[in-house]
């Protein structure tokens, strides 16, 4: 079918623009569904009930994080951290957390506020960023969160299983392995990703971080979200987030290759409906981080992360904040600095940042 054809009555640019993507995606090749029919029926019954995060997600202690590699930018200093994930899957490379860090480079700009536990350059605040599936950089991340808030906060960005320097040696470009038809093995990388996230906050705090906030991008956002299920931070936002892990991964315009690969592992659609509810936040449970410290942004028109499970988020968890805008997932971009002017706002006024 010609990509024109898709055009009708309910289509706009910014839809239209989102199926062209999405279709472009279906070009790379996908691995073969590894996980069987029994393993998709387990989660399903799991799914059936009220998802309890603490029975799906091991412990997680306070990893040490020193910095592997430091570079000089300009302006500010990247450093690369790592530790092993709490959520260990016999692969060493996805096993393997990494991590980039940006802080200003000593000696430059205004006295910060310091933590006492590390530099005189290193903020008391550190904002923490999670990104999407399939992303192949950090650089990303950076369209809607610059690589230092000013005199404001650190930031740092957590690369997700499967993907950057976490892929496995098989693996041919970055988060081949994380969204497939594969629901058992998907659900797992979700789990890892959320634990191994918690495990960051927890040595984020050990580092002297008095303040951590949260930020994803995409199915990060979902990441993000079900970490708050259990780990107490000082604000977490999301954009374009996949809230409805079922509509984003399986139904919608992006899901139609994963959800016929599925489908012919024996993975119905209803397996998988039932199945995806472990990693969607509103089955979850509620938050530990209150209502009035969330915000939401997202586009009307997005049809990879649809806004209405989005939207049943923010009614059942009291969301206060949230920014709509007329965008797809794909032309989220455009409204960039939209979105950075948003978020520093909402920084400032949550979570007191000057």
């Amino acid at each position: 079918m010609a990509l024109w054809d898709s055009w009708d009555e309910d289509m706009n640019l910014h839809r239209w623009l989102d199926v062209v993507a999405q279709k472009n995606m279906w070009r790379y090749p996908r691995p073969p569904v590894a996980s069987t029919v029994e393993e998709m029926l387990r989660l399903a019954e799991l799914g059936d009930e009220s998802p309890n995060p603490d029975e799906m997600h091991p412990p997680v202690d306070a990893p040490v994080l020193e910095p592997e590699r430091q570079v000089e930018r300009t302006g500010f200093l990247e450093e690369h951290f790592f530790f092993p994930s709490s959520y260990p899957t016999g692969n060493p490379a996805v096993d393997t957390v990494h991590v980039l860090g940006w802080r200003p480079r000593p000696s430059t700009g205004p006295p910060r506020r310091a933590s006492s536990r590390r530099s005189d350059t290193q903020s008391d605040t550190a904002l923490v960023m999670v990104h999407g599936a399939g992303t192949p950089d950090h650089g990303r991340i950076h369209w809607f969160v610059p690589p230092v808030g000013g005199n404001a906060w650190d930031t740092f960005s957590m690369e997700l299983p499967h993907h950057m320097r976490r892929q496995r040696p098989e693996s041919i470009y970055s988060g081949q392995f994380f969204v497939t038809g594969d629901c058992p093995r998907l659900v797992r990388a979700m789990h890892q990703s959320e634990t191994d996230l918690r495990a960051l906050v927890r040595g984020l705090r050990r580092m002297g971080y008095e303040r951590i906030v949260l930020g994803g991008l995409s199915i990060g956002g979902n990441v993000v979200f079900e970490a708050i299920l259990r780990e107490p931070v000082e604000g977490a936002f999301a954009i374009a987030p996949s809230m409805g892990a079922y509509a984003s991964l399986w139904e919608s315009v992006f899901g139609e290759c994963i959800r016929a690969a599925g489908n012919a592992a024996g993975f119905t659609d209803e397996l998988a409906r039932r199945a995806l509810r472990l990693v969607t936040p509103r089955h979850m449970g509620r938050p530990v981080v209150g209502g009035e410290r969330l915000l939401l942004i997202y586009g009307a028109n997005d049809l990879l992360c649809p806004p209405g499970p989005i939207a049943e988020l923010r009614d059942a968890w009291g969301i206060e904040n949230e920014r709509v805008l007329e965008t797809g997932h794909a032309t989220l971009v455009l409204r960039f600095w939209t979105v950075r002017r948003t978020i520093a706002a909402w920084m400032k006024a949550v979570v007191g940042l000057p």
